[in-house]
């Protein structure tokens, strides 16, 4: 394998798929043999194999070439790794363990600046380039952590509701996992507020209400109007109060901001949602074992609230929101 071949296909392979554009597998054929295993000649360039491993946790359904080249190249980076300069073997073991395309980005960037600080080429007008943009958005999201942690307090569910999960920090860093970058701001603050419910509404499925109580609490939630809350105990109001409000809240700037009218496609969501935990709380009141696939198929409508906020933000940017993440 070739330095060109060896690294640039498949970095650029992973950097079209990273970001949503077309990129077929197929180019990695080239580098099997006729048995259609991998080349152990490639093996000799351990640049290149760390390349092809990155790449590979990028694959999609189906592209068994891609899961050759995750077992391929992990095998062999494994082995090794005593034979690597230290730094080298530092970096190839972190890979091992953490590899790219799920690391945190803004953390990623902090451990790259630290390492470069230390090199002896660097270019110092790039380090400080790099200090303020780190500066500048690790502000920006110290505010948005405030912002989101006077309305938390303001809410009030965890000085009423006892059993609530007190975690609108974690809530947060979740977000900025997933896009950290200063124009998702209010998506990042709107997303953790209806994760932080979404978390106390799993609380009070899993361990805390009655299997006649979550019946009585679906029910009011398909109704969606204020009246549907009588019926309900005085936990469960707080609790109702506080998903109805916030959800209207962020309906109303998303159609203030961009204009698109979410009300009934957020409500529809939290419908499906506490159908999902409704079906789970029965699946254990009965005794029943779900099946794996069984519980997938249920548990695929806890993560659709979140999808709402963040696509309205994507098409307000002009962002192309791709059904298929990885078309080939």
């Amino acid at each position: 394998m070739s330095l060109k071949t060896s690294l640039a296909q498949p970095f650029n392979f992973r950097l079209q798929r990273h970001n949503g554009w077309p990129s077929c597998s197929d180019v990695f054929k080239k580098f099997l043999d006729k048995s259609g295993t991998f080349k152990e000649s490639i093996t000799n360039d351990i640049w290149g194999m760390l390349s092809l491993y990155e790449a590979s946790y990028l694959g999609a359904k189906g592209e068994e070439v891609l899961q050759q080249a995750m077992d391929f190249s992990k095998a062999h980076l494994h082995q090794s790794l005593p034979h690597l300069s230290p730094e080298l073997r530092k970096l190839v073991a972190k890979a091992l363990t953490l590899p790219r395309h799920l690391r945190m980005g803004r953390l990623e960037a902090r451990n790259y600046m630290e390492k470069y600080s230390q090199a002896t080429n660097q270019i110092p007008a790039l380090m400080e380039l790099a200090k303020l943009d780190f500066a500048m958005v690790q502000s920006m999201h110290q505010k948005e952590l405030a912002e989101i942690s006077r309305w938390w307090k303001n809410l009030g569910l965890v000085e009423r509701l006892g059993f609530a999960r007190d975690r609108p920090a974690e809530c947060f860093l979740w977000t900025v996992g997933t896009f950290p970058e200063p124009r998702y701001s209010n998506c990042r603050i709107e997303l953790t507020k209806t994760i932080c419910i979404l978390l106390v509404m799993d609380d009070i499925f899993d361990t805390y209400g009655t299997l006649e109580e979550l019946v009585l609490f679906t029910e009011a939630i398909k109704r969606w109007d204020l009246d549907a809350m009588e019926q309900l105990p005085e936990y469960m109001k707080i609790c109702y109060m506080a998903l109805f409000n916030t959800t209207h809240e962020i309906a109303y700037k998303i159609q203030k901001e961009h204009g698109q009218t979410v009300v009934a496609c957020l409500k529809r969501t939290w419908i499906d949602i506490f159908e999902a935990f409704l079906k789970e709380a029965k699946w254990f009141n009965n005794g029943y074992i779900p099946t794996f696939k069984e519980y997938l198929d249920n548990g695929g409508d806890f993560f659709r609230i979140i999808h709402g906020p963040w696509c309205m933000q994507l098409f307000s940017l002009g962002i192309p929101y791709q059904r298929k993440p990885f078309p080939l």
